[in-house]
C-alpha cells in the first residue's frame, strides 16, 4: 500500500460513520413523525365519529340515547370535554366508573383562558375538546348540535362513556 492510499483510509470511516449517524437520527424523526400523525387521526376520527351522532341524534325523537366511548389510544390524550360557551362555567370530570367529580385543577393551564375567550364569540365558538390542548395539532372542534348536561365544561377521562341524548333543539352529552 501506499502511504497516500493509507491517510485516505481514516476519512472514508469518518464519512461512514457521519452518514450512518445522520440516517439513524433521520430514521428516529419518521418515526415520531409516524407517531404524531397517528394522534391526530385518532382526535380526528373521534371528532368526527362526536359530530356525525350528534347529526343524527339531532334528527330523533326526544329521549333518544347512544353511548359513545371515549377511547383514545394514544397516552397524550387524558380527557376530552364538552363545552357551552352560552353558560356559566362550571367544570366537571366523567370517571370510568360513570361518577362526576370537580376539575380542583384545571385539565391544562390554557383551558380556562380558552374557555373565556369562546364565550366571547357564541357563533364561532369551540365546543369540544381534546385535553392536554397540545397532545394534537388540532384540539378544538365546533360541533353544532352538542351541548354538555349539567356542567360546564363537563370533561370525560379517556376510558369513560359519554352518552348522547337527543332533545329538541340540541343534542345533550352526559
Amino acid at each position: 500500500m501506499k502511504k497516500g492510499q493509507m491517510m485516505s483510509q481514516p476519512f472514508i470511516y469518518i464519512f461512514a460513520l457521519i452518514l450512518g449517524a445522520l440516517i439513524l437520527v433521520w430514521g428516529v424523526k419518521v418515526i415520531y413523525d409516524l407517531v404524531s400523525v397517528g394522534v391526530d387521526v385518532e382526535v380526528g376520527k373521534f371528532y368526527k365519529d362526536v359530530e356525525s351522532r350528534a347529526g343524527e341524534f339531532s334528527n330523533y325523537e326526544e329521549g333518544a340515547l347512544t353511548n359513545i366511548p371515549v377511547t383514545i389510544s394514544s397516552g397524550k390524550i387524558t380527557h376530552v370535554c364538552v363545552f357551552d360557551p352560552g353558560k356559566e362555567i362550571d367544570c366537571k370530570i366523567k370517571l370510568k366508573s360513570g361518577e362526576l367529580s370537580g376539575c380542583g385543577r384545571l385539565l391544562d393551564q390554557d383551558f380556562m383562558f380558552v374557555l373565556e375567550s369562546e364565550a366571547e364569540n357564541l357563533e364561532r365558538a369551540k365546543n369540544l375538546y381534546f385535553m392536554p390542548l397540545d397532545a394534537a395539532e388540532l384540539t378544538q372542534f365546533r360541533v353544532k348540535e352538542l351541548k354538555p348536561a349539567g356542567a360546564n365544561p363537563l370533561c370525560y377521562i379517556n376510558g369513560a362513556k359519554m352518552i348522547l341524548t337527543s332533545k329538541i333543539t340540541h343534542v345533550e352529552a352526559s
